[in-house]
Formats: C-alpha cells, sequence, structure tokens
C-alpha cells in the first residue's frame, strides 16, 4: 500500500513537472512571437524611413518634391491604422490577435508621428526617425523580455538623454528652437507620470489596480529604492540640463551609463 502510494505522488509530481515545461515553453513561443512581429513591423518601417532619407533628404529637386507629397500621403495612412488598431486592440483584448492590433497601432503611430516630423524639421527629422525606431525596437525587446520594473525605469532614462541631446541641438538652432519647450514639457511629464506609476504600484505590492482585478506588473524582487532614486534624477537632470545647457552633455553621458548600470543589473536578476 505505501508502495503503492509512493508510485502514484511520483507520478503525479512527473506530471506536475511536465506541466510547467509545456507552459513554459508555451510561454517562451508567445514571446518569441512578439519580439519577431514586433521586429518585422519596425524593420517595414525602419526600409521606409531610409528610403525616405535617400529621396527626400538626397534626392533631386524633383524627387524631393515627390517624396513631399508621398510622405503626407502616408502620415495620413498612419494615422488611420493608428486609430483602427487601438479599436481593434480594444475589441481583442485577451483574445487572439490582440497583440497584431497592437502592433498595427505602433506602425501607424510611427508613420504619422514620423511623417509629420519629416515635414516640420526638414532635413533632420527623417535623420532621426532613422535612429528613432531601432531605439523603438530596442525599448520593445527589454518590454517583452526583461522584467517591466526596468523598462519603466529604462523609459524614463532614455527620455532624460534624449531631451538632454535635442536640448543641445536646440540650443542655437532656427529649426529645433522654436519647438524644444514643447518636447522638453513632454519629457518631463512622461518621466513624472512614470514615477508616480512605479511609486502607486510599489505601495501595492507590484500590482495595478484592486482586488481580484488587480494585475501583476513588477516582479516581487523588485528593489523600489532603485526605481525612485533613477526616475527622479533623470527627471532633476532634465531640469538641470534647462537650467544650465552647457552641463547637458555631461548629464547626457551620465544618463547614459546610468542606463548601462541598469542594464547590467536587471540581466543579472534576470538569470
Amino acid at each position: 500500500m505505501a508502495k503503492k502510494q509512493s508510485l502514484e505522488k511520483k507520478n503525479a509530481l512527473k506530471a506536475q513537472s511536465a506541466r510547467r515545461k509545456t507552459e513554459k515553453a508555451k510561454e517562451e513561443s508567445a514571446i518569441l512571437n512578439q519580439c519577431l512581429g514586433l521586429l518585422g513591423v519596425l524593420m517595414v518601417a525602419e526600409i521606409y524611413f531610409l528610403l525616405c532619407y535617400r529621396f527626400l533628404v538626397q534626392g533631386t529637386f524633383r524627387t524631393v518634391a515627390v517624396m513631399s507629397d508621398v510622405v503626407g500621403a502616408v502620415s495620413w495612412i498612419g494615422l488611420v491604422a493608428l486609430g483602427l488598431g487601438i479599436v481593434l486592440a480594444v475589441m481583442r483584448r485577451g483574445k487572439k490577435y490582440f497583440h497584431g492590433s497592437i502592433w498595427l497601432a505602433l506602425f501607424g503611430a510611427v508613420l504619422f508621428i514620423g511623417g509629420r516630423l519629416m515635414l516640420t524639421l526638414y532635413p533632420s527629422g527623417t535623420t532621426m526617425m532613422c535612429v528613432a525606431v531601432p531605439l523603438l525596437a530596442v525599448a520593445g525587446f527589454v518590454f517583452y523580455l526583461y522584467q517591466r520594473e526596468f523598462f519603466c525605469v529604462g523609459l524614463g532614462l532614455g527620455a532624460a538623454i534624449f531631451g538632454m541631446w535635442f536640448l543641445r541641438r536646440a540650443v542655437g538652432s532656427a529649426t529645433f528652437g522654436s519647438i524644444y519647450g514643447v518636447v522638453i514639457a513632454v519629457l518631463l511629464i512622461l518621466i513624472l507620470a512614470l514615477l508616480a506609476l512605479t511609486v502607486v504600484v510599489g505601495r501595492n505590492g507590484g500590482r495595478w489596480g484592486k482586488g481580484e482585478a488587480a494585475r501583476k506588473v513588477f516582479s516581487g524582487t523588485t528593489n523600489y529604492t532603485i526605481a525612485y532614486v533613477a526616475l527622479a534624477a533623470a527627471a532633476v537632470c532634465l531640469l538641470a540640463a534647462v537650467l544650465a545647457p552647457a552641463a547637458a552633455l555631461y548629464l547626457m553621458w551620465a544618463g547614459i551609463a546610468a542606463l548601462f548600470i541598469l542594464a547590467v543589473y536587471y540581466t543579472v536578476h534576470l538569470m
């Protein structure tokens, strides 16, 4: 009798272990598909912006005129894709093709924002989009592969670094100088919103929401002190760069170093 119970217990443990392996394999496969889908969407966007750079920035007068019309039309198509993606994402939430709807919305947002930027900040806007799309891909990979807290902190530091870079370009520039105040304000609001989100989630045990509807956002091993300090420092450095533009370069490199250190830290904790 004891041997039979022991055998049944071993079989139950084996079955449980097999289920865990199957669930883990499905989860890893889903993450891989999400990363590949994101990469595919952003690769198409990057090819489009590289073509724009070739014919809109380096082209002849005729190609520049034609591409200006094309970019304008594509940007409005992107706005339609953005709206359609948002509607489909709301309708398909928690169902099949939900991530496809998110990618459609992201693709539309990139085309619309990129098109408006290329036409408004010519020719620098095209170069910025050629660089921004790979950075957006990196952010997407961090979102899917790393802890959500690292994505939150990395996004805040990245926004501050971009703000300080943009500030340096805006000083003495007629193209950037007219809009840099709006850009800095938007980035600062984003950083402060991320900080507020981190505080709220941290006080709720890493969850967003209340009761049974609460959703796990951050891992149970999150070091909230690091997250708070990093996001607060990002906001302070961005403000300091506005008040003292000469220090923007040094603060920008300090932000890049901090982002690298945090990447190593969260990579170690991911293992």
